[in-house]
């Protein structure tokens, strides 16, 4: 199953529970719960699972967890979603904290240009008596990247894991995996596949650009 595939997991599951049948979802996540177990090197999985687990059980606490498991991947979205269903979970009994997954909401779909889940996201910050005028996002697309973003982004594009590109580039992982978050919000992608697709495409309109580069005899 793809990043993409998982996200549709954790919808599936959010619109199973919204119409009152919940148990439509479980052969569905256990199956997504189990590709987690077998990838533990890719942690967006493990938390994709525990957001559907919690959604499917109306469970905070692993809505939380699942919050925290999210921290250090690239994934904003899913994140963001993450954040707003948590909102939604506390909203009636816990209001600080649900203004506070709000604005952390908002502020990634804003920065995602997310615009339809922002203005969402703002209503539900109004219904809370809290009002948010729209922002302009900040440089989104390729020109948007910012230089340390490029070199994280072209490393691992290539194949590159975030300790290996952390290793080349003489970085720490943390920080690798910070520029990954910033560079799929940019390009508004989820996955690394979509990140070597558009890199490819990028240098693919670099050579197109530039014809003479392609000419051995030109130096």
């Amino acid at each position: 199953m793809s990043a993409r595939q998982h996200d549709d997991v954790v919808a599936f599951a959010r619109l199973a529970v919204a119409r009152g049948c919940p148990e439509a979802a479980e052969s569905v996540i256990d199956r997504m719960a189990q590709h987690a177990a077998e990838d533990p090197d890719f942690p967006y999985l493990a938390a994709a699972a525990r957001h559907s687990c919690a959604l499917l059980e109306g469970d905070v606490t692993g809505m939380r967890d699942a919050l925290a498991r999210y921290e250090g991947t690239p994934y904003v979205l899913p994140q963001a979603d993450a954040y707003a269903d948590a909102a939604r979970m506390v909203g009636s009994t816990h209001r600080a904290d649900a203004v506070e997954y709000l604005e952390r909401a908002l502020s990634a779909y804003s920065a995602a240009g997310a615009e339809h889940d922002a203005a969402r996201t703002r209503k539900a910050l109004g219904d809370l008596g809290v009002r948010r005028r729209r922002t302009s996002p900040p440089g989104r697309g390729w020109l948007g990247l910012t230089s340390s973003e490029l070199k994280v982004v072209r490393v691992v594009a290539a194949g590159a894991t975030n300790r290996e590109a952390a290793d080349e580039l003489f970085l720490s992982p943390h920080t690798v995996s910070s520029h990954l978050r910033h560079a799929f919000t940019k390009l508004r992608i989820r996955s690394r596949v979509e990140l070597a697709r558009v890199v490819a495409e990028q240098d693919g309109a670099n050579r197109a650009d530039s014809p003479g580069r392609s000419d051995p005899d030109v130096l």
